[in-house]
């Protein structure tokens, strides 16, 4: 819900796909509401910095400044111009690229 909340999705847009345990990075025990106060602070985090990197990447295809865009319905368009935008196809993956030594 964070993820799509920050893209200006539907929930049901945003799937979620757990990484190989062997991949990621230690991290503390957890446990109750720390998991989601830990999980939910990364998730907003990763996901604002993936919105931005697509608005920096759609503001090249549309030839408007980053701060003329707009993330809403899926897609990325000029703020007042909905006719001028973009639907991004992409896949993200919070997993390392290669495993720990």
């Amino acid at each position: 819900m964070l993820a799509a909340d920050v893209f200006g999705l539907p929930v049901a847009r945003v799937s979620v796909e757990l990484g190989d345990s062997f991949s990621a990075l230690c991290g503390p025990a957890a446990g109750g509401s720390a998991v989601t106060y830990v999980l939910g602070t990364a998730v907003a985090a990763a996901a604002a910095a993936a919105r931005r990197q697509l608005l920096e990447a759609a503001s090249d295809v549309l030839e408007a400044a980053v701060d003329d865009l707009e993330v809403a319905d899926g897609a990325v368009r000029v703020r007042g111009v909905p006719q001028r935008g973009m639907t991004p196809r992409c896949r993200t993956s919070a997993a390392p690229s290669s495993p720990r030594s």
